[in-house]
């Protein structure tokens, strides 16, 4: 074996295979493996400045290959003809996929090799189907292509369970592997000046892109009710077309005063270290919650929504931080009034909450993932590679 590797990623924009590539992709590096990304979708700069990916796999001198293609019909085989050039080139061994498409053209390529290399695919976002230009005639595609995956990893058992459901796999053949955290990283960060000037009251944070999906409407109406029984602020961090309904909810509920919306921030963590909670509403779509695991990682409470999938599994039912149902005020009333009126409740919350994060550091999930990715052996004080259940009650395919 040559221990080349490519991850294969439809896009690098801002989101959570992004943040998974920034910490897995120069580990791999720095241990010897000849690493590269292939992508087709890529954003050079993120509000304004150059997309913090990019800059993190170039200082690890990780090449970014662009698999863009002209053809206006079957993109995908184009694209997985081109992927099977650089493997040949770079005579890898394991391609990793990272969403559909992105295991589809990984599987293809493999193909294109005479079915030389390991594909592993991994399930990143928990609303699989439907989404659009993926039918079902597409779906009956990759369900053939899944045949030739070496392995399947998701990033939650919720998320293993529907992509099992829908692909038609073996609930045992889907392994999850969570995604990795530098804590370090995240509390050196934590520890920083923020970008903005903070509120001298104490005050609540959420983040997040301003769309529907995220609720944050919702938390300005509760929040509403808390602002009415102590000095207080809302924090809300991030872009997007809702800000001007959120502005207008906040003034219909009397606190346009106290909800802050400052767009994007280059380092929320300092911002998430000073408040007194952080809050995630969203309706649905979490598959995995990384935001929750770095407000833990910060040292705050959390409180979070059970929007299927990801907050729940993260915070074990209730375990190491409040959950509430989606929509359900009061009980995310009364979980912000736990938080922030008792000391004693919101310090517990922070101490679970640091036990919880070294679960998902890269020290716990890296290792993991260079045994799945190269069909390893644990090795003694490693530990065993995969989280895999017998197959669960599916629940709907999408949302």
């Amino acid at each position: 074996m040559n221990n080349s590797i490519v991850f294969v990623t439809p896009w690098l924009h801002d989101g959570g295979i992004e943040r998974n590539l920034e910490i897995k992709a120069p580990w791999f590096a720095e241990r010897g493996y000849r690493v590269a990304v292939a992508t087709w979708d890529v954003w050079p700069q993120i509000s304004g400045a150059p997309n913090p990916v990019l800059e993190t796999l170039r200082r690890a001198e990780i090449p970014v290959i662009d698999l863009t293609v002209q053809a206006r019909r079957h993109q995908l085989l184009h694209r997985a003809g081109r992927l099977a050039a650089v493997c040949a080139e770079r005579q890898v061994d394991v391609i990793v996929g990272h969403e559909t498409l992105a295991n589809a053209a990984s599987v293809l390529a493999k193909l294109r090799r005479g079915g030389r290399g390991r594909v592993v695919a991994e399930f990143h976002n928990a609303m699989i189907y439907p989404s659009p230009g993926f039918g079902p005639m597409m779906a009956a595609c990759v369900r053939q292509l899944y045949r030739g995956v070496d392995r399947f990893l998701a990033v939650s058992d919720a998320v293993a369970d529907e992509a099992a459901e829908f692909f038609r796999l073996r609930r045992d053949s889907v392994a999850t592997v969570y995604n990795p955290f530098d804590p370090d990283e995240i509390r050196r960060l934590a520890a920083r000046q923020p970008d903005i000037e903070l509120p001298a009251e104490p005050f609540i944070v959420a983040c997040g892109r301003l769309v529907k999906a995220k609720g944050f409407d919702d938390l300005i109406a509760a929040f509403s009710v808390v602002r009415r029984r102590r000095p207080m602020k809302l924090v809300i961090l991030g872009e997007g077309p809702e800000a001007p309904a959120l502005r207008d909810t906040a003034r219909a509920h009397g606190v346009e005063n106290d909800v802050l919306l400052p767009g994007f921030v280059s380092n929320p963590f300092a911002i998430f270290g000073r408040s007194a909670a952080f809050v995630l509403s969203s309706r649905y779509g979490e598959a995995f919650s990384r935001v929750l695991v770095e407000a833990m990682a910060c040292g705050v409470p959390v409180i979070a929504s059970r929007c299927r999938w990801g907050p729940e599994e993260v915070l074990a039912e209730g375990r190491y931080g409040r959950l509430f149902d989606v929509g359900n005020l009061e009980e995310l009333v009364a979980a912000l009034d736990d938080v922030v009126a008792d000391p004693a409740a919101s310090q517990a919350l922070v101490a679970a909450g640091h036990r919880r994060v070294q679960e998902f550091s890269v020290e716990e999930i890296l290792p993991r993932l260079e045994q799945v990715y190269f069909g390893l052996q644990a090795r003694p004080g490693v530990p065993v590679p995969l989280r895999a259940r017998p197959r669960a009650a599916s629940t709907p395919a999408g949302s």
